[in-house]
């Protein structure tokens, strides 16, 4: 379980399965390749949801530290929410 939640692994992982790729020989087994760049795509999915749910919380500890300040950022905080909440529960699934 532990590798599965391990954005930085799974991004060393993606870039050099991306290298593999540029082989010339990549492609002598095609079905292979085609596993190959399936998995890929796989990891890519979940480490562009998580960054996706990462940067909404940044965004939305921005907008608090703007409210500490006296800005009325209530409606931008609460759109946020609702983008970073949606993008967490695809996550989930």
């Amino acid at each position: 379980m532990r590798t599965i939640f391990d954005l930085a692994k799974n991004l060393a992982l993606i870039e050099d399965e991306e290298q593999q790729t540029h082989d010339p020989s990549f492609w002598d087994d095609p079905k292979k390749a085609e596993l190959h760049l399936r998995n890929i795509k796989k990891k890519k999915i979940w480490t562009d949801a998580w960054t996706a749910v990462n940067s909404g919380a940044e965004e939305i500890e921005v907008f608090l530290e703007f409210k500490e300040m006296g800005e009325e950022v209530d409606d931008e905080i609460d759109t946020n929410y609702q983008k970073t909440l949606l993008k967490l529960e695809d996550l989930e699934f």
